[in-house]
């Protein structure tokens, strides 16, 4: 079972894709498409419809419209950098691949040389045994995780050792994390019987800035599986569960 384990490790490989700006000379395979949404308007706020139903065939796209370069990165195959973990975390200069049973965070260079365990597993100070969201911040050079129903972010350098933890506004959270400089942003599962909040601002003192409170929500709102896509400056997005009907937008 070892040499399995090893073997399956010692080729683990991580795909990095670089999207590609300039799809000039390209066919545009998105033409011959069909259209299964489209954008309709509910209470005002642009939403889009998709009909299951148009779902009938399949398209083969190259990848290469959608990337210009592919990277293949080999992970070290030395004992302590084995991991049994299917994902990974990317930054431009650092890999880290998540926990596997009795396996820690593990932490490596671009070039996918081990340098070091990130924490270890347990229940102690700085330890963790189930972590939903994790980041490489290398402007802070430091490596934060938010455990399931955690009151605090774990907080570690590049070296895989534990930080003074950052408080939580709200305790007891499953959900996702962005820092912004001096202001860190949660977006949480809204479970109404322990906190107030779905989405909030704080300082990372644990002070809270702003905040989106939870009895807003005119639904039940209690599944663990949340989802946000932060990537414009004016907007959050937020799903979550098994019995959410659809995204939430937030203005910050």
């Amino acid at each position: 079972m070892k040499n399995k384990f090893q073997t399956w490790t010692a080729v683990t490989m991580i795909t990095v894709l670089f999207a590609c700006d300039n799809k000039s000379g390209q066919i545009n395979y998105l033409e011959e498409t069909p259209v299964v949404a489209t954008r309709t308007l509910i209470d005002g706020e642009e939403m889009i419809e998709l009909d299951p139903a148009l779902l009938k065939d399949t398209m083969v796209i190259p990848l290469s419209y959608f990337t210009e370069e592919l990277q293949i990165i080999k992970l070290d195959g030395k004992d302590e950098a084995l991991t049994g973990a299917p994902y990974a975390y990317v930054s431009d200069n650092y890999i880290m691949t998540g926990m596997s049973g009795n396996t820690p965070f593990k932490l490596f260079d671009r070039q996918g040389n081990y340098l070091a365990n990130v924490g270890s597993i347990g229940q102690g100070p700085g330890e963790y045994r189930s972590v939903y969201a994790a980041k490489i911040d290398e402007a802070s050079q430091r490596i934060y995780m938010l455990p399931f129903f955690g009151s605090q972010l774990l907080a570690y350098d590049f070296e895989g050792k534990a930080c003074p933890s950052i408080p939580l506004a709200h305790e007891r959270v499953v959900g996702k994390f962005a820092l912004r400089g001096d202001t860190l942003l949660v977006l949480a599962s809204p479970q109404p019987k322990n906190f107030t909040s779905c989405v909030w601002t704080q300082d990372l003192a644990g002070n809270l800035i702003h905040e989106f409170p939870t009895k807003r929500l005119d639904f039940d709102f209690r599944g663990v599986t949340v989802v946000s896509n932060q990537n414009e400056d004016k907007h959050v997005d937020l799903a979550s569960g098994y019995r959410m009907p659809g995204w939430i937008r937030f203005t910050k």
